[in-house]
């Protein structure tokens, strides 16, 4: 089956793994409570059985908007 698994400093945001093959794109979701100015490690953990793959990870907070999390 296809997945994503989302941990940042040790806690597991998100962890689904779940054949996807009949939708050509799905979001994952979690939450987690961060503060400026901290850094923090974020792992993500992701498996595609066949044919082309991507993975994007963004941001955002009540007032910031999405933004994408570069490697």
């Amino acid at each position: 089956s296809d997945g994503v698994k989302i941990i940042v400093n040790g806690q597991t945001i998100s962890d689904n793994w779940t054949s996807t093959a009949k939708e050509p794109t799905w979001t994952n979701a979690g939450t987690i409570v961060l503060t400026k100015g901290q850094t923090y490690d974020i792992k993500v953990e992701y498996q595609h059985i066949t044919g082309n793959a991507a993975v994007k990870v963004v941001w955002s907070s009540l007032s910031i908007p999405e933004e994408v999390i570069e490697p």
